[in-house]
């Protein structure tokens, strides 16, 4: 049986805000075709954290050199480990669809394993002030492979300038770590499928489940 056919649905569904928050991985297959939006410019990527990092949050996006631990790039938090990582576009952009990557160290328990998704058109990377809107929210994403890639879609249709994510539990380690994050925009999330299980959108931050849990 796969990862994905063992999903145990909790399905928390938040009144008002369209992010929903599910019990083991909601992990789904990358559709083909997909562009990622971000880069690697490093001016682009801030955080409100006042603890040091080991390897900084501007490497979040350097999605180069997958599997190999001699050149990929990582991000590596030391305890507190919670914290935030902030990317900025140009302009606002619509994301509905993100990534992330472990790195191949073996170290399971490094990877995030609970953390909390936002957009925000007023975030100040100078002042590092600004208002945020909930997009998305996970927990318990555990049994990391090594270099696994997880890919996650959200209900968002609001184009925001900014959007962080909030890393708000690991797997347990001293340090969180991860290799590298994507965003993107899918046109056709129109439906997020589970195994025999589909969750529609249906208006409202409201959502149908339908199928065989």
């Amino acid at each position: 049986m796969s990862k994905l056919s063992r999903v145990i649905f909790s399905v928390a569904i938040a009144v008002g805000m369209s992010f929903v928050s599910f019990g083991a991985t909601t992990s789904v297959p990358k559709p083909d075709g997909l562009t990622d939006l971000t880069d690697d410019t490093a001016s682009r990527v801030t955080t409100t954290s006042t603890t040091s990092f080991y390897v900084g949050p501007t490497t979040a996006f350097h999605n180069k050199g997958v599997g190999n631990t001699s050149t990929s790039y990582r991000v590596i938090k030391q305890n507190p480990n919670t914290f935030d990582i902030i990317y900025t576009f140009d302009e606002a952009t619509a994301v509905n669809a993100y990534a992330i990557c472990a790195f191949n160290n073996g170290m399971p328990t490094r990877p995030p394993k609970k953390w909390s998704f936002y957009g925000s058109n007023d975030y100040d990377p100078a002042a590092q002030t600004g208002t945020w809107t909930p997009i998305d929210s996970r927990d318990n994403e555990t049994d990391w492979g090594l270099a696994e890639y997880r890919y996650f879609q959200s209900r968002n249709t609001t184009k925001y300038k900014s959007y962080r994510i909030d890393i708000l539990e690991n797997n347990g380690e001293t340090y969180t770590q991860f290799n590298f994050m994507e965003f993107f925009f899918n046109p056709a999330a129109e439906t997020t499928v589970f195994g025999e299980c589909s969750l529609t959108y249906v208006e409202d931050g409201e959502y149908a489940l339908s199928g065989v849990i």
